[in-house]
């Protein structure tokens, strides 16, 4: 051990001393410098290394290095070596590296080695990160979504975005976070594509966009949304995902939206806070309508859930409902509901209020 801490030590020497004949480090700095990192390698090749000195190695080189560009920055250097430069960014990716071939499962650790490579722009240290990351740690659906959107937002790699995604749910197909990132891969994708032909169009340029209508119309949106359906138990606030996606369009996407109620209430029939979801949705253009979805729901499910949830729904939105008795009498009137249901309907109803 000690001859291999000691190969690493004369390895930084010729760093050092140049940073110290720049003046970026006093002599005494330099010494300093030389110890501790000296003790810190004893300590990563200890028999059992602990956690806690590979992390604070980390942080004394990342001071270190900060101190070290700022002072190079201040004395105005231009002439500073590659190898003063950049070898502390290099140790620092080494010391990252052990401590994660040790603690593999760490996703913490990971998630902040990859937030590093990104600061430093190490590209293919990132890549080689996110590889090993998720072998690793398959079921971690934050590991996957990060991949992705590294290669949609930074590569502009839609396609290996997809693979990514697809790749993800072979081992987390019950995740609606992950089946809402790549709904929203997918949408975002073709609201890109929107834009450039609109562009193209504009310019009286032929255009080079070779997608299908069918594509610009959101279909593979669609079938991602089928198939995740059919994996996740959906509830208000999943579905609440996917319209949140398409809320957030620039374009008109009213078809999709009506899509993803549709296609919902058709799978989940039974289920009131879907039913709520969509009367909220239509409310903000047409009350009447939004008042037929809501009897719509009470006729199909005739639940106290189903009642409680309607009558929260009015009472939120009384302002745009008008006055709301008539109507939740109406329920309560037709309800074939036993008169204890009655009761703690009415219970409810007061709670609410």
């Amino acid at each position: 051990m000690a001859e291999v801490v000691q190969s690493h030590i004369e390895e930084m020497l010729p760093e050092v001393y140049e940073l110290q004949q720049l003046g970026v480090l006093s002599s005494v700095e330099g010494k300093s410098v030389i110890k501790t990192r000296t003790d810190f390698e004893y300590k990563m090749r200890r028999r059992i290394s602990k956690k806690p000195d590979f992390l604070r190695f980390i942080e004394y080189e990342l001071k270190l290095e900060k101190l070290k560009q700022s002072r190079i920055l201040q004395l105005g250097l231009s002439d500073v070596s590659e190898g003063a430069r950049y070898r502390s960014l290099q140790r620092i990716h080494f010391i990252f590296q052990k401590c994660l071939r040790k603690y593999k499962n760490d996703v913490p650790l990971w998630i902040r080695y990859i937030k590093y490579c990104k600061q430093v722009s190490s590209t293919r240290s990132l890549g080689l990160a996110f590889v090993e990351a998720l072998k690793h740690n398959p079921n971690c659906v934050q590991l996957w979504i990060m991949s992705a959107k590294n290669e949609m937002e930074v590569n502009k790699n839609v396609s290996a975005a997809r693979s990514i995604f697809l790749q993800a749910l072979k081992f987390n197909a019950d995740s609606a976070e992950l089946w809402t990132e790549y709904f929203r891969l997918e949408v975002l994708h073709v609201e890109k594509l929107q834009k450039r032909r609109q562009i193209m169009d504009a310019s009286d340029k032929p255009s080079a966009l070779a997608a299908t209508d069918d594509f610009m119309n959101f279909k593979t949106a669609k079938i991602v949304f089928k198939n995740a359906l059919s994996c996740i138990n959906l509830t208000s606030h999943t579905l609440s995902g996917f319209t949140d996606v398409v809320r957030k369009l620039e374009f008109n996407a009213e078809d999709l939206m009506k899509f993803l109620f549709e296609t919902a209430l058709k799978q989940f029939p039974n289920s009131p806070s879907l039913w709520v979801c969509l009367a909220e949705f239509v409310l903000a253009k047409d009350v009447a309508k939004a008042q037929s979805i809501l009897q719509t729901a009470f006729n199909a499910i005739q639940t106290f859930e189903c009642l409680k949830e309607i009558i929260t729904f009015m009472i939120t939105f009384t302002e745009k409902l008008g006055d709301i008795q008539p109507m939740m009498m109406d329920f309560m009137s037709r309800s074939s509901m036993n008169f204890q249901l009655t009761i703690q309907i009415q219970s409810s109803f007061l709670q609410i209020k």
